[in-house]
């Protein structure tokens, strides 16, 4: 899970700099993903909301790999998820 993540999840108890800093965060990555679903051929109309949709899979993933006790990078079989979350938004 990134820092971000851990940052959205305190939101409440944080300074508003912070808070609004981890919005932007997360508002630039949504862009992002948005940006290569759109590239993929995805009607911009969907990309938004798939972008959204992706990036809760990935920090749920990585959140419970954390939670199992395994490090980001030993998370692979989340990694097939996401993966397959990714391939039914295409």
């Amino acid at each position: 899970m990134c820092s971000a993540a851990h940052h959205a999840v305190a939101a409440e108890s944080l300074p508003v700099q912070v808070r609004q800093a981890t919005d932007a965060f997360f508002a630039d990555q949504r862009h992002w993903v948005a940006g290569v679903l759109a590239e993929a051929g995805m009607p911009a109309t969907r990309t938004g909301a798939a972008a959204e949709a992706y990036l809760a899979s990935l920090e749920g993933a990585l959140l419970l790999a954390r939670a199992h006790g395994q490090p980001d990078s030993a998370a692979g079989q989340d990694r097939d998820v996401v993966r397959s979350v990714a391939a039914t938004l295409l």
